[in-house]
C-alpha cells in the first residue's frame, strides 16, 4: 500500500497576521469554521493518485467531506464507528454523508474501537 498524504484537522488562518483562529469547541458553527482532516489530506495530496483510492479516518465523514472526498475519486472510507455522543450531535450530517457515498458507489466502512 502506498500511502499518499495524510491530514489533520486545523481550525482556519485569520486575517493577514497569521495567527491561528481557536473555534469555541461544540459550537454548531465549529463544523464550517474549520478544515478537516479529509479536505485537508486531499488539498494536499498529489491530484492525480487520488483516483481510485481509499481514504483511512479516525471518524466518520461530514456532508462538506463526503462532496469532496467523492469529487476527487477516492473509491473507499474507512473509518471507526461514531460514539454515541457523536450521532446525537452529527448523526443527521452522517447519514447524509453516507447517502452520497452510497450513490456515488464509494465503499465505506466503519470499523468498532478496540
Amino acid at each position: 500500500m502506498l500511502m499518499i498524504k495524510t491530514g489533520y484537522y486545523q481550525s482556519g488562518l485569520t486575517g493577514s497576521h497569521g495567527r491561528y483562529w481557536t473555534p469555541r469547541y461544540y459550537t454548531d458553527s465549529k463544523l464550517n469554521r474549520t478544515i478537516h482532516s479529509e479536505i485537508n489530506a486531499i488539498l494536499f495530496a498529489d491530484s492525480d493518485k487520488l483516483p481510485g483510492s481509499t481514504l483511512y479516518v479516525t471518524a466518520p465523514p461530514c456532508v462538506r467531506c463526503a462532496v469532496q472526498i467523492i469529487q476527487c475519486g477516492i473509491e473507499k472510507v474507512v473509518c471507526y464507528a461514531p460514539s454515541p455522543k457523536m450521532v446525537e450531535r452529527w448523526g443527521d450530517q452522517m447519514a447524509l454523508a453516507q447517502e452520497l457515498f452510497r450513490e456515488a458507489e464509494v465503499i465505506y466502512l466503519e470499523h468498532a474501537h478496540e
